[in-house]
C-alpha cells in the first residue's frame, strides 16, 4: 500500500507504517527494538531497490548486498567499528556528518558530534548534510553545509531519493583514499538508521542511540561515543549558533517565551485549557512580558491563535502587571529570543531543547514518553543545570491535576523571578 499508485492512499499508508510500527521500535530503546525496526527496514531497502530504476539498484549491487541478513551484518560490522585508528587520525582529511534530521536532534546529538570532531580535528573540512534548519542553528567557520532533504518528506520518500544522498557522499570522497574520508552517521533516518550503504565500511562510524544500555540522556551517550571513537575524554555540551550575542544589561522586564509545538505528536499535549489557565498564572507573576511562540504549521498557528484570543478577553476583565504577544517567526528567530530570554516554558519539543542549549532556564512538560527510557533518553540536557523536566502523566488530566501542574510550574517560574528581581542590575 505504501507504493500504491494512490498518492493519498500511499501516504497514509506510509503513516502508519512509520508512525505506528517503526518509530514505536526505535522509541523503545532496547535491543530487541532496534532488530525489530532494522528487519523491516533492511526488507524496505529491498523492495525498493528491486525496481532496477530505483537510485538504489545499482549500488546495493555493487556491495553484493541482496538480502536482509545481509544489510544488517554490514550495519553490525559498521557498529563493530570502536575506535578510529592512530592512522586513520593522521591522514583524516574530509568528514561528512549526517543531520539526525529533526531539530531536536541535531541540537542533543549532531551539535555535539560537531564541536567534539572539530575540537580534535582542527585542520579537518567538516561537512554537515541535512535539512534547511541546519545553518539557521548549527553554523561555523570550520562548518560547510549541504543541504539534502525537505523536512516534510515522507520516510519511504527519503528512501526512494536516497540513491541522490549516496552519490552526493561519494562526490565528497572523490579523490580520497579510505583513511582520509569520515562518515560519521548519528543514527539518521537519511541512512535508514545505518543500513543503506553510503561509504566504504572502513570509514563510516555509527552512534548507537537506540541500543546502549546506559540510563543516560542522549548529549550524554554521544559524548562516551565519542570519547571510545576519538580515544580521548572531553565533553561538549549541546550548542547552536544564534544571530545575537547574550545580553549584556538587565532588562527589567522579566520574559518569558512559551512554544507549545509538539511536532505533531498530539500525545506531547497536555490541553488547551491547560495552555490558556498556565500563561493567564503567569501574567500575575509581576512585571513579566509572555511572548506565545506560533510554532510551526496551520494547525499551531490556528491553537495560538486561539489562546491569543483567549487572553485578550481574559485580560479586558481582569488586570495584571504582565504583558503579553504571540509572535509568528523562523526558527533561527525564536532561537534569538530564547536566547535573550530569561525562562522558556514548553513541551517535549525542539523549543527546549534550544532552551538548554542557550543555557536558558526551561521549564518542560514531558507527555507523551512511551516508557521511561525513553524520559531518560530526551530530557534536555542543561550545561548550568536550569532546565526542570516535569513528567506528566500519558491520560488525560482532571482538572484538579491541571491545576496540580499549573501550580507547580508557577513555583518554578516564581523562584526564577525572584532571583531575577534580587539579582544586581550589570
Amino acid at each position: 500500500m505504501c507504493f500504491d499508485s494512490e498518492q493519498t492512499l500511499a501516504m497514509q499508508a506510509d503513516n502508519a507504517l512509520y508512525q505506528r510500527i517503526i518509530i514505536p521500535l526505535c522509541d523503545d530503546f532496547t535491543d530487541s527494538g532496534a532488530k525489530a525496526a532494522n528487519l523491516i527496514l533492511a526488507n524496505l531497502i529491498l523492495f525498493v531497490a528491486g525496481n532496477e530504476n530505483s537510485s538504489l539498484h545499482q549500488p546495493l549491487n555493487l556491495e553484493g548486498l541482496h538480502t536482509a541478513t545481509q544489510l544488517i551484518a554490514r550495519l553490525q560490522r559498521i557498529t563493530d567499528n570502536k575506535t578510529i585508528s592512530q592512522r586513520h587520525q593522521k591522514q583524516l582529511k574530509k568528514i561528512c556528518v549526517l543531520s539526525r534530521v529533526t531539530i531536536g536532534a541535531d541540537v542533543s546529538i549532531t551539535s555535539v558530534i560537531i564541536q567534539r570532531l572539530h575540537h580534535h580535528f582542527p585542520k579537518a573540512h567538516i561537512t554537515l548534510i541535512g535539512p534547511t534548519h541546519l545553518p539557521q542553528l548549527l553554523s561555523a567557520p570550520y562548518l560547510h553545509h549541504i543541504l539534502f532533504i525537505e523536512e516534510e518528506a515522507l520516510g519511504l520518500e527519503r528512501l526512494k531519493n536516497s540513491g541522490k544522498l549516496q552519490q552526493l557522499i561519494k562526490k565528497e570522497q572523490a579523490n580520497l583514499d579510505a583513511c582520509k574520508f569520515l562518515l560519521i552517521d548519528p543514527d539518521t533516518r537519511l541512512s535508514q538508521l545505518g543500513l543503506l550503504p553510503l561509504a566504504p565500511e572502513q570509514s563510516t562510524y555509527i552512534l548507537p542511540s537506540r541500543t546502549d544500555q546506559t540510563s543516560n540522556s542522549l548529549s550524554t551517550i554521544t559524548n562516551s561515543w565519542l570519547d571510545t571513537l576519538l580515544n580521548t575524554s572531553d565533553y561538549s555540551h549541546p550548542a547552536i549558533t544564534t544571530p545575537t550575542n547574550p545580553h549584556q544589561t538587565q532588562s527589567s522586564t522579566f520574559t518569558i517565551v512559551l512554544n507549545f509545538g509538539v511536532g505533531h505528536d498530539q500525545n506531547k499535549r497536555v490541553s488547551l485549557v491547560f495552555e490558556q489557565q498556565l500563561i493567564s498564572a503567569l501574567l500575575d507573576l509581576g512585571e513579566v512580558n509572555i511572548i506565545l511562540d506560533s510554532g510551526a504549521g496551520e494547525d499551531e498557528l490556528n491553537q495560538t491563535m486561539t489562546i491569543a484570543e483567549y487572553i485578550n478577553q481574559r485580560s479586558a476583565s481582569k488586570s495584571s502587571q504582565g504583558t503579553f504577544f504571540r509572535a509568528q517567526q523562523s526558527v533561527a528567530e525564536l532561537a534569538s529570543q530564547i536566547h535573550q530570554a530569561e525562562l522558556f516554558i514548553g513541551y517535549d519539543s525542539c523549543s527546549g531543547h534550544i532552551a538548554t542549549a542557550c543555557s536558558t532556564p526551561a521549564i518542560i512538560c514531558f507527555k507523551g514518553a512511551p516508557n521511561p527510557r525513553f524520559f531518560t533518553r530526551w530530557q534536555p540536557e542543561s550545561k548550568n543545570k536550569t532546565t526542570s523536566c516535569l513528567k506528566v502523566s500519558q491520560k488525560r488530566l482532571s482538572e484538579n491535576e491541571r491545576y496540580l501542574l499549573i501550580k507547580r510550574i508557577f513555583a518554578i517560574a516564581s523562584s526564577h523571578y525572584q532571583t531575577y528581581q534580587q539579582a544586581p542590575l550589570l
